[in-house]
């Protein structure tokens, strides 16, 4: 792992998928998990693999291509699991950073280029109220219909109802092929549902 300073960002980078997200789990999803029995929580690895396998068995550690979380969630996950457990060297790095008064962290392959713009939307959209406020706006205005299918279309991904805004904006923002196939054109967002978003979002930058 890489980490390089920027503001008051700290970015991660790392080698592979499986790496980050092995080093991140604990942290990604206690801040913006979709179960109630993990989010805000303490959980084992095996309390995880239970609620994160599927039938085809368990993707969760190739699927993302990034993580994201602010400074206060590293320090409240790191103060609750120290209470149980014990914190990995990467965990207890971030911990000392975000003590440190970092404000916010943003992890992704080295390389990544579409991860890089996607995960930088998100650090925008948490550090600008300027910049959310018009993101939120733009959303709401827009059309309910797609808005509605874009966010059922996230949820059924594994996103939980509190980023769902944040994180229509990065996809839209990233503008990668692959993942708006896979979050939005085949759960029923047509291509022109999300160019029509798309321009709206890009007049905001």
């Amino acid at each position: 792992m890489k980490i390089s300073f920027d503001y008051d960002l700290v970015v991660l980078k790392f080698d592979t998928r499986q790496e980050m997200n092995l080093d991140l789990y604990r942290i990604q999803e206690y801040y913006e998990s979709p179960y109630k029995e993990i989010k805000g929580k303490y959980f084992t690895f095996e309390q995880f693999v239970k609620k994160y396998s599927n039938e085809t068995g368990l993707d969760y550690f190739v699927k993302w291509g990034g993580c994201n979380f602010p400074a206060d969630v590293a320090i409240s996950f790191s103060n609750l699991f120290l209470e149980e457990d014990k914190l990995s060297k990467t965990e207890q790095t971030i911990f000392d950073l975000a003590e440190q008064g970092w404000k916010y962290f943003i992890a992704y392959v080295e390389g990544d280029e579409g991860t890089t713009m996607h995960e930088m939307s998100h650090y925008h959209f948490f550090s600008s109220s300027k910049y959310r406020n018009k993101v939120k706006s733009a959303i709401k205005r827009h059309n309910k219909t797609v808005i509605r299918k874009m966010k059922n279309a996230l949820k059924k991904e594994g996103y939980t109802d509190s980023v769902l805004d944040d994180e229509i904006n990065a996809y839209m923002i990233a503008d990668q092929f692959e993942d708006l196939y896979d979050i939005f054109y085949k759960n029923g967002v047509t291509r022109k549902e999300v160019a029509n978003l798309q321009k709206e979002l890009y007049e905001i930058q």
